[in-house]
């Protein structure tokens, strides 16, 4: 079966009613709901078919005959009601997309599948239906999430895309959670709607700031106002995200204009789509001339002029989506406890509202909403497996966290694995000269990240990276934490300098000044982001006390903060970097005759005295980062130069030519010293070539232009090209 504007969510529902009804059943239950998406969509049944971990007609045959088992004897009077394993599904599926208008096959295969495994572990006939009909069930899972997340598989997605013919959508009648309007942009935007003569709204803002929300509240208000039908594109309902966006606006856009009422194009992440798919653009353009409306969303710089050819460029208007306001997501949140309360005689803490709402916010999950109602479900899971009669409060949300994040990790695996293999390289590309200890930083790396820990509470590794200023010692925990994937915490240790600087890190006890401020800077981070990298910038400057917390951290894996709240720090890696054992020249660095290498020298028994027995002996590893060499300097000099460069070129159009190697030297002689390291020279072509280049700016020098780059012994000129 093929739909093309219908609600998939709604059409989900009724299926599952129609075959429960055919069985005679008074409960829905999810052998029913399974059947209905393995018969009603030919995108399951290829997709199932394609990843190759299920036998689908074995599975389907198994499912008819548990339904045979179980069928009425005789037929309803009323309508069959949702099971609670039916009812878990619509309630994950909506958390995972936000509302009814985003649900595609997809999600609605892979979250009854993946409950249905769930489920089958503690329920004997579900365990030997899908044990029957897979050789490995959570792989399958695995594989499901992996096609919702976008990924697809690869020479199978020809074949997936051909028979799917939905990839846009009209809005449903009703949404599930109800959603805090950002006022001022909702009433332009149904300005927008009413009006509709033939114009581009174009509502940027950050990432999860609200713009999918609004739109998606927008269509909910049409379709109940009957103001006109709303269709809706987004990148996701592209099949695994990869399906051709061309042809389905295309077709959108037919359907438009076939209807008698008015009708408006809503769609989301416009930049990604036109990233991918730049013909839309003359779609859009040629659309809009002959009176139809288009409503997109976008990142918060992406240009208006990047939407329509020239010509339609006066017909785009832009607004600013304001900050996320976590009112709307506490109002949920509240409302889903007063159903959690009623199922579980259990109460949760009326503070931690606000609580998991900030929390939610600032994660990394692109659904805030849908990621603040799994914190509070699993809040109530986890009081009810441990017995917690009381009050459900901060600890409970923190357990929660942590299970959620748990669960998340099965499934980071491979994805580990792919970037691990290429770690070493990639850090290489952006760091210089800097080899031995690269290789020494990612060969404990790969064998903590991947588990190999005897004590599996401590943290991944804990590296201390000792060397002189500027040579690259913070840059490689900020680079190691972008190509794993961690949030990256920087702490600069010389405001930890006194004992009472402590509290910044664990918060501050009952009664003690500050005891209002939080739970301190490790508690707040670690508790969103339990995959983090933390440096610890200059260690050396801490005071004793803080020295204490991190021995508790390094050794144990866990600390608590002052209120009692606990901090985990298993799935972290930390990084010391520190100056301690480096004895520095009187001499400047730069393009001298004798390589930097001889300036320095580092004693790695002075850098042990520097610290604390217990303190050396909770390190993973001491890695010695040596003095940049003058041609590591010039590779450093180029990758700064070419960054600026490629502002001018991007922004204003302008091709700089120029002697590389004479323009690389000026700056490596001119502002290279032993203080800064790689820091100076990179200040230095930021001031110098960056101030030259916003005088062209300034002085309003036309695009396009071709600029010439001379230099002097002491100076750099820009010359515009005749």
């Amino acid at each position: 079966m093929t739909t093309s504007i219908e609600n998939r969510f709604i059409e989900f529902i009724d299926n599952a009613v129609t075959v429960a009804k055919e069985y005679n059943s008074n409960i829905i239950s999810m052998e029913h709901a399974l059947l209905a998406l393995i018969e009603n969509s030919e995108e399951v049944d290829v997709t199932l078919d394609k990843i190759q971990y299920i036998d689908v007609g074995k599975f389907t045959e198994q499912l008819k005959i548990s339904c045979k088992n179980k069928r009425g004897s005789s037929k309803l009077k009323n309508d069959p009601v949702k099971s609670v394993g039916v009812i878990g599904v619509c309630k994950k599926v909506l958390e995972t997309c936000g509302s009814q208008i985003n649900v595609t096959d997809l999600h609605l295969i892979a979250t009854v599948l993946s409950l249905y495994v769930e489920f089958s572990k503690s329920d004997a006939e579900m365990e030997k239906i899908i044990n029957s009909s897979a050789n490995d069930p959570q792989a399958l899972v695995r594989a499901l999430e992996n096609l919702t997340s976008g990924k697809a598989i690869p020479n199978k997605e020809s074949a997936v895309v051909k028979k799917n013919n939905r990839g846009y959508s009209l809005t449903p009648n009703d949404i599930e959670y109800s959603i805090l309007e950002q006022e001022s942009v909702m009433f332009t935007l149904k300005n927008c709607l009413v009006s509709n003569t033939g114009e581009v709204i174009l509502l940027r803002g950050k990432t999860k700031s609200g713009k999918t929300t609004a739109l998606n509240s927008l269509a909910v208000w049409a379709n109940s106002m009957k103001m006109g039908k709303a269709f809706i594109l987004d990148r996701h309902h592209c099949t695994m995200g990869n399906g051709d966006a061309t042809a389905i606006l295309k077709d959108i856009i037919e359907a438009a204009f076939s209807e008698i009422e008015s009708s408006v194009i809503i769609i989301d992440d416009i930049d990604l789509l036109i990233e991918k798919f730049p013909t839309m653009r003359f779609f859009i353009s040629s659309a809009v001339k002959s009176g139809l409306s288009f409503i997109c969303s976008s990142s918060q710089d992406y240009s208006a002029k990047c939407i329509t050819n020239a010509a339609s460029e006066s017909l785009v208007t832009t607004i600013t989506m304001p900050a996320l306001n976590k009112k709307g997501i506490v109002k949920i949140l509240k409302d889903e406890a007063v159903v959690l309360s009623g199922d579980t005689n259990r109460c949760i803490d009326e503070r931690e509202f606000e609580n998991i709402a900030s929390i939610a916010i600032s994660s990394d999950s692109i659904n805030p909403q849908g990621y603040a109602l799994n914190i509070l479900n699993k809040a109530f899971s986890v009081a009810s497996v441990t017995e917690h009669r009381g009050i459900i409060s901060s600890q409970q949300i923190s357990d929660a966290i942590l299970c959620i994040n748990q669960s998340y990790d099965e499934n980071d695996k491979g994805k580990v694995v792919n970037v691990l293999q290429n770690l070493e390289n990639n850090l290489k590309k952006n760091l210089f000269g800097q080899d031995e200890a690269i290789r020494e930083v990612v060969s404990f790396i790969k064998s903590a990240t991947l588990g190999f820990k005897i004590n599996e509470d401590r943290p991944k590794g804990v590296f201390a990276l000792a060397g002189p200023t500027g040579v690259g010692k913070t840059e490689t925990a900020l680079t190691v934490a972008k190509e794993l994937g961690y949030e990256p915490l920087i702490i600069n240790m010389g405001e930890y300098h006194c004992s009472s600087s402590v509290n910044r890190l664990i918060g501050a006890a009952p009664g003690f000044v500050g005891h209002d401020k939080g739970d301190g800077v490790l508690f707040e981070h670690v508790s969103k982001h339990h995959k983090s990298v933390i440096v610890l910038d200059e260690i050396e400057k801490a005071d004793p006390k803080v020295f204490d917390v991190f021995l508790s951290a390094f050794d144990k894996g866990i600390i608590d903060t002052a209120t009692g709240k606990k901090v985990v720090f298993k799935d972290c890696l930390f990084f010391i970097t520190s100056n301690a054992g480096v004895s520095s020249p009187s001499s400047k660095l730069g393009m001298i005759k004798h390589d930097n290498n001889d300036n320095y020298t580092f004693s790695l028994e002075d850098f042990k005295n520097t610290f604390r027995k217990e303190f050396i002996g909770r390190l993973s590893t001491i890695v010695e980062f040596k003095p940049l060499s003058d041609d590591s300097l010039m590779l450093i000099a180029d990758k700064a130069v070419k960054k600026i460069l490629h502002i001018a070129k991007r922004d204003y159009k302008w091709e700089c030519t120029g002697n590389d190697k004479a323009l690389h030297k000026f700056f490596v002689r001119k502002f290279s010293d032993k203080m800064n390291g790689a820091r100076a020279i990179e200040r230095g072509i930021e001031k110098e070539l960056g101030e030259k280049l916003s005088d062209l700016v300034i002085l309003k020098t036309k695009v396009n232009e071709s600029v010439q780059i001379k230099v002097s012994e002491d100076s750099i000129n820009l010359v515009l090209a005749q």
